[in-house]
């Protein structure tokens, strides 16, 4: 038997097309070359096979018996050549991907590291970048385009360019010192806070706009001595019994260190969304999407796993915080106060 060498994809696709079209004319179109042109791959491809492929004639081309033979094996080997070279092409894209994620300070010390550790073990070939900064400076990176997600609690609603996908809901909790006899319920109300203990959030902050609205219902807006930026000196001037903040119970990670106790806030219960954030008009790494939906998950079981569908928490001295604190992805049992 022959072996055939000189067989190439564009003579095939000739082939294919006018034996779909009926016409070396509308075929050539299809090719962007001239009808000449197109006759000329056909011929050569016939002389290279041993038989001829159409019957010409001035009205209609049509497959000979051979070329009806030849037809649905040409089209077979050409459509898992293009399958291969796609399928081999998303693998190549894949690797060495790399994907750069903001957080806010205590979610990228605290809650991002375990899911990141768990996403790349899962898949090796992607590289995540993790940066952690002030809200205001993540929006920026976004729209800039030197990140490409965001999470944290960004804004109250949609701003210009960027879109956000609600990951989890955290209600507020007041926390305190583990010495402070202030609350001894499981519970607190709004109206039982204190008026002048409460350690605060710039008022810019989405966190404490929110806090506002709730404090203002219950006619308790007192100016605070102590404004924070962060979530974490909140915590760490609260266990030094500076005061009491209020705060979403996703800081529930950072507390397993501190001698600190987490109270839900009731009547009413405040909720808020963790969100991640990305650019409108830019095309992202095709793994966004597949991360997107690891950190989902794995916050949703990490605070289902720790209390309610709100993520309710509460701890009752250091280690119950370090049982209760673990971080998404590791969570361990709970002990309610």
């Amino acid at each position: 038997m022959a072996l055939i060498v000189n067989l190439t994809t564009r003579q095939l696709q000739a082939f294919l097309l006018v034996a779909k079209h009926k016409s070396f004319a509308r075929a050539s179109e299809r090719m962007f070359m001239t009808p000449s042109g197109l006759s000329i791959l056909v011929r050569e491809l016939e002389n290279q096979l041993g038989f001829r492929l159409f019957d010409r004639s001035t009205r209609q081309v049509v497959l000979t018996e051979y070329g009806d033979t030849l037809l649905p094996v040409v089209q077979l080997g050409i459509d898992n050549i293009q399958t291969a070279i796609a399928a081999l092409g998303r693998t190549a894209g894949e690797k060495g991907q790399r994907l750069s994620v903001g957080a806010t300070p205590l979610i990228a010390a605290h809650i991002l590291p375990s899911v990141i550790a768990q996403f790349t073990a899962k898949n090796p070939a992607i590289s995540i970048r993790l940066f952690d900064g002030e809200r205001g400076r993540i929006v920026d990176m976004i729209r800039a385009g030197t990140l490409d997600l965001g999470i944290g609690m960004f804004f109250a609603k949609p701003t210009a360019g960027i879109s956000r996908i609600a990951l989890q809901r955290f209600s507020l909790c007041v926390i305190r010192s583990a010495t402070d006899r202030s609350f001894e319920g499981a519970t607190v109300r709004w109206s039982d806070l204190p008026a002048d203990r409460l350690i605060q959030l710039p008022p810019e902050n989405p966190i404490q706009r929110l806090i506002d609205q709730y404090l203002s219902k219950v006619r308790h807006r007192p100016p605070s001595d102590i404004v924070l930026n962060f979530l974490e000196t909140q915590i760490a001037m609260a266990e030094a019994g500076c005061g009491i903040a209020i705060v979403p119970s996703f800081v529930l990670p950072a507390c397993r260190q501190r001698e600190v106790v987490l109270t839900p806030l009731i009547d009413p219960v405040a909720a808020l969304d963790l969100f991640i954030i990305q650019s409108r008009s830019r095309r992202l790494p095709s793994v966004a999407e597949q991360f997107t939906d690891f950190v989902k998950r794995s916050i949703s079981a990490w605070a289902q796993h720790n209390g309610n569908e709100r993520g309710l928490q509460r701890t009752g001295s250091r280690s119950a915080a370090r049982r209760s604190a673990t971080a998404p992805g590791r969570a361990k049992g709970v002990r309610k106060a």
